[in-house]
């Protein structure tokens, strides 16, 4: 059997990325979270929200207004445009809105090789929201054209499926992971928060679990 802790690696670096299925809230569907963020963030660094042009504004708005609540200051808000200026040199940094290749594209053309591999630094807590978090993965499902797309590799050999409880069930994941390399899926249903810490830490800081289904390399050993 595969362990959970071999599998799901990540570039490296001493700070954490939090994968959420959906915008997280400071309770509700994410009651742990709040705590969980305060234990690893620097709270002397400042604190910022990227989105995509596509994103609702309500929701940048809410989550905002959600992470000023807890940090009890203002933060910033900016576009996808600005991660690389903005990487590493916030405390919390959260990603929301879509597609999930417009953060692909965002943040792979950035220039930062810090930043297009997903090296977090100590004291910083990356919350990767929606399809922010699919980018995060070797490959992104794009359900209108029933493609694959090339992801941030944040976590390489993954597709990442927030918003899906069962992974395997996709059509086009599922014809993937019949291939014979190790690849793997994960199903991010709403109120799931996948934790990676620089340690090979991996925690579940929501309130639903995630799916992962193995591809056929895994089980071929």
């Amino acid at each position: 059997m595969v362990s959970v802790e071999g599998l799901l690696t990540r570039a490296g670096g001493e700070g954490w990325l939090v994968l959420c299925g959906s915008l997280p809230t400071f309770g509700g569907l994410y009651p742990d979270l709040a705590e969980k963020v305060l234990e690893h963030v620097d709270l002397s660094m400042p604190a910022v929200v990227l989105h995509t042009q596509e994103a609702d504004r309500a929701a940048v708005e809410a989550l905002s207004s959600e992470i000023e609540g807890l940090l009890e200051r203002e933060i910033d808000i900016g576009g996808a445009n600005e991660a690389a200026e903005v990487w590493n040199a916030a405390g919390l940094l959260a990603l929301c809105g879509g597609p999930a290749q417009a953060w692909s594209q965002a943040i792979g053309g950035s220039g930062s090789a810090d930043l297009a591999s997903g090296m977090v630094d100590e004291g910083v807590v990356v919350l990767a929201a929606g399809p922010a978090a699919a980018a995060a993965g070797t490959w992104v499902v794009s359900a209108e054209e029933d493609a694959l797309h090339p992801g941030l590799s944040w976590l390489p050999g993954a597709i990442i499926l927030p918003g899906e409880l069962e992974p395997a069930s996709v059509e086009r994941v599922r014809q993937w992971l019949a291939a014979p390399e190790r690849v793997y899926a994960i199903g991010l249903p709403d109120g799931s928060a996948l934790a990676l810490g620089p340690d090979g830490e991996v925690e579940l800081w929501g309130s639903a679990r995630p799916t992962i289904a193995l591809g056929a390399g895994w089980r071929s050993g």
